[in-house]
């Protein structure tokens, strides 16, 4: 997933006509937090995975009306949050990237499609405008 990452990053760098000095800031930023949040948003979803397959495998049906234990997901609730917290904070360094890339100071995701009192025009405007 790292490997691939890296070098769709940095083709797409290439690709949009970034100047050396801005692609060094972006890997710099992609190769510094982003990989690693992505890797913890991973692990952690493969980690739930692994929990309900041993849950599903360990549930055994009663039989004749008994009381039956349901199997649970141990720390899925952390776990969740955890993997929320991990994708925020990589949604946040993106952000980053786009600010790098259009020359914005954006400081909130919203800023992203919305128009805010510091920022007439959304990021996805500047997007739109280069990719449209």
């Amino acid at each position: 997933m790292v490997a691939r990452l890296t070098v769709q990053v940095a083709n797409l760098l290439q690709c949009c006509g970034a100047d050396q000095k801005l692609s060094q800031e972006i890997m710099a930023l992609y190769e510094g937090s982003m990989i690693k949040r992505l890797l913890r948003c991973w692990e952690i979803e493969q980690r739930i995975r692994g929990d309900i397959e041993k849950a599903k495998a360990s549930f055994k049906p009663a039989s004749g009306g008994a009381a039956q234990e349901i199997p649970d997901v141990p720390n899925l609730k952390e776990d969740c949050e955890n993997h929320l917290r991990e994708f925020r904070s990589f949604l946040v360094d993106l952000l980053g990237v786009f600010n790098r890339l259009y020359g914005t100071d954006h400081s909130e995701a919203s800023e992203w499609t919305f128009k805010t009192r510091n920022h007439p025009k959304p990021v996805m405007d500047y997007v739109d405008a280069e990719c449209g």
